[in-house]
């Protein structure tokens, strides 16, 4: 099947970057990378990368807004727990989850996993943080906030929940946290790399008042919030203490001015203001024509978007597997792919 919603294009002037560009893009919007690698000879980490984003946010806490938006521009500054891994070369996810903040899990029986710490990751050296060592204190208080107070408490908390995994987490040590569940469920640590309804880490002073964590920022992820101006633009530089540097994230910054209209997105990209992701999908055809140099990556099939769903009612015929491949196969795909996305265009 034909799909184009995770095209990117992007100008020269981005070229010499190209592997390191979706590399980090990588790190910093999903907060998830390989285990670090060597920079490829043809590309040299620094510089700044130059994208926008396309909205403001109300908040940076990851635990009380339910919106998408804070979740995506704080993954540049937070890190989870655990997260689903990336290739380091670019191909497929293989949705498997590994550890963040954690060097090591271990599931020691049914509904007993025990994550051990990774040590000398430090949070941001801003008052109250103050640079200090990352500790299980840390996750056991960020755990008790979502839990009680986070948007998406119900998705993991059981005592919000009888159906939802996990009873409790606690402090072994300080490089040490034991996590209960209710039940065996294989889901637990999916959920919980999931950006929108997982579990972000905050400091523990996100908890104890040392900070307002709805206006400001104290983390230890791939980059650092050096400002964000309302309205105008978030500007981001790297941080040399990532838990997986040092030799990433390769950026030595990222610029993300805030503009909302489409037809400004477009022409700062034709400016080479913007490294990528500038113009909407309708207008790649006559972008690639128009702006030399630009190149057109088509990435895998995303999970959402247009989808035929089934009823699965017990009367329903659409139990038979049968019926459901009867469907599948009176499907055009080609045509559809045509005519939804106008291949013919690029040609």
């Amino acid at each position: 099947r034909a799909r184009m919603t995770g095209a990117h294009s992007r100008p020269a002037a981005a070229k010499a970057a190209a592997v390191t560009a979706a590399r980090a893009t990588a790190v910093a919007a999903t907060a998830a990378a390989a285990k670090p690698a060597a920079v490829p000879a043809a590309n040299k980490p620094g510089g700044t990368f130059k994208s926008f984003s396309a909205y403001d946010i109300d908040s940076f806490d990851n635990h009380s807004s339910p919106t998408y938006k804070t979740m995506v521009l704080n993954a540049y500054h937070y890190s989870r727990l655990v997260r689903y891994s990336v290739e380091a070369d670019g191909s497929a996810a293989t949705g498997q989850v590994e550890g963040d903040l954690a060097e090591s899990i271990e599931q020691v029986d049914d509904t007993t996993i025990v994550f051990k710490l990774r040590k000398g990751v430090r949070w941001d050296e801003r008052a109250p943080t103050s640079g200090r060592e990352f500790d299980s204190s840390d996750v056991v208080a960020s755990w008790d906030r979502h839990s009680e107070s986070g948007a998406y408490r119900a998705v993991l908390s059981n005592k919000v929940k009888d159906v939802a995994p996990i009873v409790s987490m606690e402090a072994t040590d300080a490089s040490t946290v034991t996590m209960k569940l209710a039940r065996p469920d294989a889901l637990t640590l999916p959920i919980m790399a999931w950006y929108l309804s997982g579990l972000w880490i905050l400091p523990k002073e996100a908890a104890n008042g040392g900070f307002d964590p709805t206006k400001e920022v104290r983390g230890n992820g791939p980059f650092i919030m050096e400002k964000h101006t309302p309205s105008v633009e978030f500007i981001f530089k790297r941080n040399p203490n990532w838990a997986h540097g040092p030799d990433m994230p390769y950026f030595d910054g990222i610029d993300l001015p805030i503009i909302a209209d489409a037809a400004q997105r477009e022409a700062q990209f034709r400016a080479g203001n913007i490294h990528m992701n500038g113009p909407s999908s309708n207008a790649f055809p006559q972008i690639i024509k128009e702006a030399k140099g630009t190149e057109l990556f088509l990435g895998p099939p995303v999970l959402h978007g247009s989808s035929i769903g089934y009823n699965f009612i017990p009367e329903s015929g659409f139990n038979d597997i049968r019926v459901r491949q009867a469907l599948s196969m009176t499907e055009d795909r080609d045509t559809m792919a045509q005519i939804f996305l106008g291949l013919d265009d690029y040609k």
